[in-house]
């Protein structure tokens, strides 16, 4: 057991490694939805969430968008993350975990970009090229890159 989880952190600090220093993903990103966590997942459809419907756009120093996710002077790594560190470890434990990422379609391990900035540390996780996961307090927010041609309009 203790040799299994030496290769699987060897694993992950050697592909951590290969992703470091990486740009973030390109364009605009919406947040296009909501879940929070608790006993059963809920949809967060409030208007007034300070998220849902806002739009964030990476540079490679940072990104613009609002409140906490407007961040400066920051530093990206890419990485991949197994399923019992996302969100947190919010699930109590490794089946459950992979349940959740199951439910929330990433994969497991899910290929994740950490940001450090002023405002705090946080974990985009990739689901696809387009969409990505993060979680603030306990809201797990879905955003989508914006089409070239949305971005347009």
């Amino acid at each position: 057991m203790v040799r299994t989880l030496a290769v699987i952190f060897c694993l992950l600090i050697g592909t951590a490694s290969v992703f470091a220093g990486e740009t973030p993903p390109e364009g605009r990103w919406t947040v296009v939805s909501g879940v929070q966590l608790g006993e059963k997942l809920i949809t967060v459809t409030d208007k007034d969430d300070p998220y849902i419907g806002k739009t964030i756009r990476f540079s490679r120093h940072g990104v613009d968008g609002p409140l906490l996710l407007n961040c400066h002077d920051a530093a990206f790594a890419w990485s991949f993350m197994p399923a019992e560190w996302l969100f947190q470890g919010f699930a109590e434990t490794a089946e459950k975990a992979a349940v959740n990422a199951g439910v929330l379609r990433l994969a497991n391990p899910a290929r994740t970009l950490s940001m450090t900035c002023e405002t705090g540390i946080f974990d985009f996780h990739m689901r696809d090229e387009s969409t990505m996961l993060i979680i603030i307090n306990w809201v797990v927010y879905t955003f989508e890159r914006q089409r070239m041609r949305e971005r347009w309009r």
